[in-house]
């Protein structure tokens, strides 16, 4: 889990950059991309919001970036030349598409999937991202753990893994568990040091917009995890 930034280095970074300009649009960020590419959101926060903080004049501008292009991440400029890409640009690509798919999960509902059968789901308007679970019969057993009982209400819990693809590429693979008859899925979740059951943000919003319960907000996914006593990192 990320820490939030202290307001001392907050303020100390403000005034380093008191002076400077900001990049102004189309300004050189990375291997064939500018600033503000690929950008729908811009926001600024005030340094006197963070908690203990006695006021400022300074402030936290944020700018995102939702670019696609691996070449965003790996700085590989020659994609038609005979220098090959290495192990490191491939890494930070794929670690690259995965973040901006974990954005994307995270601004997207139930209704931005499109359900092709039990097991592929695929976004609507990029056909390109997709969600798979391909599971094989013999992986697909029944959990006896007390958290997958309890967050299937009775019914049978079942373990998949979901594999998120963009194009032929594989960006992760996702343990998870179908409840409830099949009406929603679950990330598997990980026990913290102080004994209780926690799920990632990220994989939780996967799990949601592929569950059918979300569609109409009957079974939503967070009542299972509430069930189960599980929370949400």
């Amino acid at each position: 889990m990320k820490k939030k930034p202290s307001v001392q280095r907050a303020k100390r970074e403000a005034r380093s950059s008191h002076e400077s300009v900001l990049p102004k649009g189309g300004e050189p960020l990375a291997a064939n991309q500018a600033y503000s590419d690929h950008n729908n959101h811009v926001a600024y926060f005030p340094l006197d919001v963070l908690e203990g903080s006695e006021g400022s004049e300074g402030g936290i501008h944020f700018v995102n970036h939702e670019c696609i292009n691996p070449t965003f991440w790996s700085d590989h400029t020659h994609p038609e030349s005979q220098i090959k890409k290495t192990k490191g640009h491939l890494a930070r690509e794929k670690d690259g598409l995965l973040s901006g798919m974990k954005s994307i999960l995270a601004a997207s509902t139930r209704h931005d999937w499109e359900a092709c059968g039990p097991r592929l789901w695929v976004r609507k308007g990029d056909a390109e991202l997709r969600i798979v679970d391909l599971t094989n019969d013999d992986g697909r057993v029944e959990l006896e753990e007390e958290w997958a009982e309890s967050a299937g209400a009775g019914s049978v819990a079942l373990r998949v893994e979901l594999s998120i693809c963009r194009g032929s590429d594989l960006l992760a693979q996702i343990p998870a568990v179908c409840v409830d008859s099949g009406r929603a899925f679950i990330p598997w979740p990980c026990e913290e040091k102080d004994g209780r059951f926690g799920v990632a943000r990220w994989q939780y919003d996967l799990c949601k917009v592929i569950s059918p319960g979300e569609y109409l907000g009957a079974y939503p996914v967070r009542s299972y995890l509430r069930r189960a006593g599980i929370f949400v990192v």
